[in-house]
């Protein structure tokens, strides 16, 4: 039996970790286990190359060109060159274990999986990490592929109920979502994500090399959030606490991949520069990723959605403490083994047209109106950590 691994891409993140993780481990429990891997891109600087695995990498297994959704034969003729490449390539002894098909990036590909399974009986692993459900764009372009241009049932698709077919959530909250499609508990299997030991160099080497790196006060507070930026990761909340704290050194890792994210992130990024606000963009390009986490005095999170929550576990094993905003039914599975986080909050209240609202429900517009407001009101500001009590101790960064 061969495992065929399959995923849109291999950008640097959270996804292409697990499949590094998944390779190694197999490799680990059964040598001679023979592994194969699908991808529409690669962009790991061939890091894949020292694992024991073939790789074959082909832009059709990629994101979908979202310009092409009112060409309908461009549609079918990519589809059918997927599906083809797929089943020539899969044999009936082959498990395929494909990751985050339900998040909808490449419809054509969800559809094909689907029958491979429904019609080649071909055994299935749908590693879920996101939903479409949770992406209303992604969901859309999903409607008018398969619903629109193939004619086909959309939660069949995604949710296919047949015995060779198996779904992995990373937490409870999306296990019960696919049990709730009708998928019986005996196909799903709640798998968390793997955490890897690190060797690193001390917290103060680590410390002056990152400094350095990025040019500031080796003696000043750094905060980190180590993240490439999507619109979920709520940046804005991050820039609020920074114009909050301004005497600490704070940072954001990585910038978006997707193209539709570059314009909202450098709306941010120009808005940093035009109001004076010291935020350190990119580190992650400029110095090693958890380099930055070792020399970091915590990482900080205001994501408001994830699929496991690898913020709130992985700086721990680097000594550093996690802040920021909680998310209940990540954070809830976590305790259950044992995990406790005390330095979370569950809202950040602000007073918006007289209301008292969360922070990440304001609009961009708002949120950056606000958060200019405080730099210019004193009042506001001291109305702000009267509204959230836990700010009066949550940083020292003298």
């Amino acid at each position: 039996m061969r495992i065929i691994i399959l995923h849109y891409h291999l950008n640097p993140g959270g996804v292409t970790r697990v499949i590094e993780s998944q390779i190694k481990s197999l490799s680990r429990l059964n040598p001679s286990t023979e592994i194969l891997l699908l991808t529409g891109n690669d962009d790991t600087e061939s890091r894949f190359a020292q694992l024991p695995v073939n790789l074959v990498v082909n832009p059709l297994f990629n994101y979908l060109d979202t310009s092409k959704l009112s060409d309908e034969e461009f549609l079918q003729n990519q589809f059918n060159q997927i599906f083809s490449i797929l089943k020539n390539t899969i044999n009936d002894y082959d498990l395929l274990h494909c990751h985050n098909l339900n998040l909808g990036k490449n419809p054509l590909l969800s559809l094909a999986v689907f029958k491979l399974a429904y019609q080649n009986h071909i055994r299935i692993v749908n590693h879920s990490h996101d939903f479409a459900e949770d992406r209303p764009a992604n969901l859309e372009i999903l409607k008018t592929v398969i619903e629109e241009v193939f004619d086909l049932d959309l939660n069949q698709v995604l949710y296919p109920n047949l015995p060779n077919y198996f779904y992995i959530t990373l937490n409870s909250f999306d296990y019960q979502r696919i049990a709730d499609a009708g998928i019986p508990e005996k196909n799903i299997l709640l798998l968390h994500n793997p955490v890897e030991l690190q060797d690193f160099s001390s917290k103060e080497k680590c410390r002056k090399s990152i400094a350095e790196k990025l040019s500031f006060d080796v003696e000043k507070v750094f905060i980190s959030y180590p993240v490439r930026v999507i619109k979920r990761k709520n940046i804005g909340e991050f820039i609020l606490f920074a114009a909050l704290f301004p005497k600490a050194i704070w940072t954001i890792t990585l910038p978006p991949k997707n193209p539709n994210e570059i314009t909202g992130y450098n709306n941010w990024k120009d808005f940093c520069a035009s109001n004076f606000i010291d935020v350190i963009f990119e580190s992650g390009l400029k110095a090693n990723f958890q380099d930055i986490i070792c020399a970091s005095d915590f990482c900080f999170s205001t994501s408001i959605r994830e699929g496991f929550g690898m913020v709130f576990i992985e700086p721990w094993f680097f000594e550093t403490p996690v802040k920021g905003r909680n998310i209940g039914f990540i954070t809830s599975d976590l305790q259950k083994n044992g995990l406790q986080f005390p330095l979370l909050y569950d809202s950040l209240w602000v007073i918006e047209d007289e209301t008292k609202m969360d922070f990440k429900d304001l609009s961009v517009e708002v949120q950056q109106q606000f958060i200019v407001s405080l730099k210019n009101d004193e009042y506001r500001r001291k109305q702000v950590f009267e509204l959230n009590p836990f700010l009066n101790n949550f940083f020292n960064p003298d």
